[in-house]
This record gives C-alpha cells, structure tokens and sequence, in this order.
C-alpha cells in the first residue's frame, strides 16, 4: 500500500518493460481493489504513452483486475464514456465483483450523469463499505450534500472504526459545510458539520495515524478558504501529522502552499 515505493518501482521498470509494469499493477490491484484508482494513477505516470499500457493489458488474461486497471487508465486520459463501456462489459462478465461496482459508480460521478448512480443509491442496503465509500464520494462531486453525508453514515453503521468510512463520512460533512459557508454571509451555519467532519477525521486519524487523508479533511475544514479557516487549528493538524509522518507529501505540499500564502499577504 505504499504508494511512493509502489511509484518508484513503476517507474523505474516502465523504463525497461512496460508490460512488467502493467502486470505488477494487475497484481497490485488484485490484492488490493480498493487502491486500483491510485495503482492505475501511479501507471499512467510512469509510462511514455497510456495506449502503450493498455496495449499491453490485452496481452493479460481476462480478469477484474485487469478490467478495473483499463478503466482508471481510461479515465486518467478522459476517455470517460470509453471507460464506462469497458467497465459496464466487465460487470456483465463478473456482475458481483465489489471493485468493478465501484468504478463504474466513480465514472458515473465523472461522466456527470446523476442518473447512473440512482440503481446504486436505490439499493444502497445491499452495498458494502467500499461502494457505499464510492456512492457517497460520487454524490459529493455531484453536489448531493445531502444524499453524501446519509450514504457515508450507512457505510460507518457496517463498521464505525473502517478507515475508509470514517474519511468519507468527514469528507461528506465538510462538503456540506462548504456548500453552507458558499451560500451564507454568516459562516457561523456550517459549524455543526465542520465539528462533525472534524470528529470523525479525528476519529479516523486515530485508527491510521500514518495516512494522509484525516489530515487533509481537517487542512481543508481550516485553512486558507476553508468553511471555518482557523490558523491555530490548521497549524495544529500539520504538527500532528508532522508527528505522525515527518517524511507526508502532504505535509511537504501545505507547507510549501503556507509559505507562498504568507508571502503575498
């Protein structure tokens, strides 16, 4: 799960062979369906051209995880409707497979099709955690603040210490508290979610301190645009997270965006 390793392997044997490269990302993703979106990410940068990667996937056997692969890798071109064709042919050939259910929900957010995501969000009850993850991460994109943070509450009542709910459930509050503050000349209204999302990426941090993805929901909450900026608590969730992960790109990029904020005030 080790993106940075997992992006210096990927590059490092695109260069020789682009269909290792191809393969070990298959393998990856087999292991680890939640991490295709990032594992494909990770491919697309590291080969000359994404044609070449898919090429090189036809060379594989039929599988969901190769099936998952091509469509991020689609997708990460913007070849969107392609990705959906390839996504929705697959769950034809392999209709119960939980990361191919999850992709085509995060293309239908990206194809801007709400439409597409109603069959998902009409049998919510019977999805588990991660495309439930997926349906509210979806609804956000589509601005369904509302829909985003009961979806996310559904997936934190199948577990209330999975990591993955516990951040989109943050990341759903915090949506709707921007939406509040965007709409509302008193910013005082987005405070009930903005302590809600704050709760429960604090919640999150404390199961995977190491990861990133708390910290982030609690930088966007406070810092420089935030729905409640706030510089004690922005400042206060970079030491955590310089604490937790001195070595954190995120911690690298906030500090590097504080700097140049600070320079042109």
């Amino acid at each position: 799960r080790d993106l940075e390793a997992v992006s210096q392997l990927l590059a490092w044997m695109a260069q020789r062979d682009v269909a290792s490269a191809v393969a070990l990302t298959v393998a990856l993703t087999a292991d680890h369906p939640d991490m295709a979106e990032e594992y494909s990410r990770q491919l697309a940068k590291a080969v000359s051209r994404v044609s070449d990667a898919i090429a090189a996937l036809h060379d594989l056997p039929p599988s969901p995880a190769r099936s998952r692969v091509e469509t991020r890798l689609l997708a990460e071109v913007a070849a969107t409707g392609e990705a959906w064709s390839v996504c929705q042919q697959a769950r034809e050939q392999w209709p119960d497979d939980s990361g191919l259910r999850v992709q085509a929900i995060l293309l239908a957010a990206a194809l801007d099709e709400p439409e597409l995501l109603e069959p998902f969000a009409a049998n919510s009850q019977d999805l588990d955690i991660p495309a439930l993850v997926a349906l509210a991460r979806a609804q956000r994109a589509l601005n369904q603040h509302d829909r985003a943070v009961g979806t996310a509450e559904q997936a934190l009542e199948r577990d209330r210490n999975d990591f993955e709910a516990l951040v989109e459930a943050a990341r759903a509050y915090g949506g709707r508290a921007a939406a509040k503050a965007a709409d509302a000349p008193d910013k005082s209204v987005a405070r009930a979610d903005v302590d809600t999302s704050r709760q429960f990426a604090m919640q999150a941090m404390a199961v995977d301190p190491q990861r990133d993805e708390s910290y982030e929901v609690l930088a966007r909450l406070y810092g420089r645009g935030g729905p409640l900026a706030d510089t004690q608590f922005f400042h206060e969730a970079m030491q955590q997270l310089y604490q937790a992960n001195p070595h954190s790109s995120l911690y690298a990029r906030l500090a590097a965006e504080e700097a140049i904020g600070a320079g042109r005030s």
